[in-house]
């Protein structure tokens, strides 16, 4: 009988580097033969464009969160990794920053599907260590996040100052009293001793800190996303300039921005990313034989859709020979 196939659930906040996380882990030299399940709250799957080309198989699923609407495509996603005509040794999961990571684990540990398969290896919570107060404060999404963790990264903490980090890993404690590790990490880097193969879950000390009911979760009112999809080439000035400008009158209301752009004369696509108001983007992947299209997704609360979809049409030059 074949060994199950270990289990690492990667979760947190909007924009705390969970896919940071897992491009470190695939592009590390290691003999690991490892999947992925990526979950994203859009329409439009952004964040496999933002992994780094590898050999690792990957599996989208889109428009909804796996701790709910989707659970039952999580589900489909494990049969077919399993179904893979190669070895497996590790599976990865990254959820969305709005999902509840409880009932994910509970798919792996319960499903009668998916546990005579799968065994869940742990599961690791990142947090911005400048928006960690806040972020708990406002979303219980994100305090769910750091109750469930076997292993925090308290990550980017090169924005914050030492008495601010002591604050935050105290409250992760309060949060999280059988928190295993919390380590301090910058864009997301760990060893890998640290993060795979870990064999710390204890289902029964983790089912009695959860204290929950197994109900279908609920996410913060309000919050949706809107996913947008373009021919043309964006103009990055324009682009730059109009985000400055919405960001600066919405962002209490913009949690997340995600893109793809295309640029004129360019052979790689740029990768857009905004957290808070941090705005970044550099370039990816080459296009090859892809269809160029813009891509973007802005995940945020009461959002105003028709000024974010009239804003972002300014920053697009139509196709021209």
């Amino acid at each position: 009988m074949k060994k199950p196939i270990p289990v690492t659930i990667i979760t947190g906040f909007l924009g705390s580097g969970k896919t940071t996380l897992l491009n470190h882990i695939l592009t590390q030299q290691h003999s690991r033969k490892i999947a992925v399940v990526q979950n994203e709250f859009g329409e439009i799957g952004i964040d496999g464009e933002l992994i780094e080309n590898t050999e690792e198989d990957i599996f989208e699923l889109n428009n909804g969160c796996i701790c709910c609407s989707v659970q039952s495509d999580l589900v489909r996603a494990l049969e077919n990794v399993k179904r893979l005509n190669k070895p497996v040794d590790h599976l990865l999961i990254e959820t969305t920053g709005l999902a509840d990571p409880h009932p994910v684990a509970q798919t792996v540990l319960r499903h009668p599907l998916v546990k005579t398969n799968y065994m869940l290896d742990g599961i690791i919570s990142i947090a911005d260590a400048k928006h960690l107060l806040s972020d708990i404060e406002e979303h219980r999404e994100a305090r769910h996040q750091i109750k469930s963790a076997n292993v925090v990264l308290l990550n980017k903490t090169d924005l914050v100052s030492p008495e601010e980090l002591e604050r935050a890993e105290q409250k992760i404690k309060a949060i999280n009293p059988i928190v295993h590790s919390i380590y301090h990490t910058q864009y997301s880097r760990l060893s890998l001793e640290a993060l795979l193969d870990l064999k710390i879950f204890d289902l029964t000390d983790w089912e009695v800190s959860q204290n929950r009911s197994l109900k279908e979760p609920h996410h913060s009112e309000g919050i949706t996303s809107l996913s947008l999809k373009y021919s043309g080439y964006v103009d990055l000035e324009r682009l730059y300039a109009w985000l400055s400008r919405m960001l600066h009158h919405q962002k209490h209301k913009i949690f997340r921005i995600k893109g793809v752009a295309n640029l004129k004369d360019r052979d790689k696509r740029y990768v857009f990313q905004v957290v808070h108001d941090i705005i970044q983007g550099e370039f990816g992947k080459e296009w090859s034989d892809q269809e160029r299209t813009n891509q973007f997704v802005f995940i945020g609360k009461n959002i105003n859709k028709k000024m974010l979809r009239d804003g972002f049409k300014t920053c697009i030059e139509t196709n021209t020979p």
